[in-house]
């Protein structure tokens, strides 16, 4: 029985222990997809694209629809919104209550050859001073993709955007790949609870 008890007890405890930390979706902003610039210099062009990327996705995994909310430091005059995916968008990026969103209305739109979909760009016009722009959650809708299934999910930011200035880093822990974990041997394991 105690032997039982300590494969579930270890088993729930690694479920509940990766749910809430994967998320089921990596976004971050690049100057230059698909080669992870994440901070330029002051350009001498004052039109600024920062593209919107997604991956991480997972198998066989695409989207619907996502939201974005952007927070800016940098000095800038204007700026549009230029969605490469999706059939209907609206709202404004920098808007804190909704963001701007996407949404393929029931095409599902699956990452290319790099694992990757390149959600849109935001043309800035860039009129100084130095600063950064980083990824936030919405008030209201949050930081949500919605999947293939027309689930919502959440995605985790892995890199902001700086010109002339370092980015804030992403969220801890957003990354690709499987949870690490510890190497032990069953009998180390067994060890605990004796």
């Amino acid at each position: 029985m105690r032997l039982v008890l300590t494969v579930l007890l270890t088993a729930a405890l690694a479920v509940s222990a990766s749910a809430g930390l994967n998320p089921d979706a990596r976004m971050y902003l690049d100057f230059d997809p698909p080669d992870g610039v994440h901070r330029i210099e002051e350009p001498p062009d004052p039109v600024v694209n920062i593209y919107v990327v997604l991956d991480c996705l997972g198998v066989d995994s695409g989207i619907n629809g996502c939201t974005i909310h952007f927070e800016r430091t940098f000095g800038a005059t204007a700026h549009d919104e230029v969605c490469l995916i999706g059939f209907f968008s609206g709202g404004d990026v920098e808007d804190p209550e909704f963001g701007w969103y996407i949404v393929t209305q029931g095409e599902c739109i699956y990452p290319d050859a790099n694992g990757m979909i390149i959600v849109g760009y935001v043309l800035y016009y860039y009129t100084g001073p130095p600063g950064y722009v980083k990824i936030a959650a919405a008030e209201v809708a949050g930081k949500e993709v919605l999947d293939c299934n027309n689930m919502t999910d959440v995605y985790c930011v892995a890199d902001n955007a700086g010109i002339g200035a370092d980015p804030p880093p992403g969220d801890p822990g957003c990354y690709c790949g499987p949870v690490p974990v510890e190497d032990a041997s069953w009998g180390t394991i067994k060890s605990l609870y004796r």
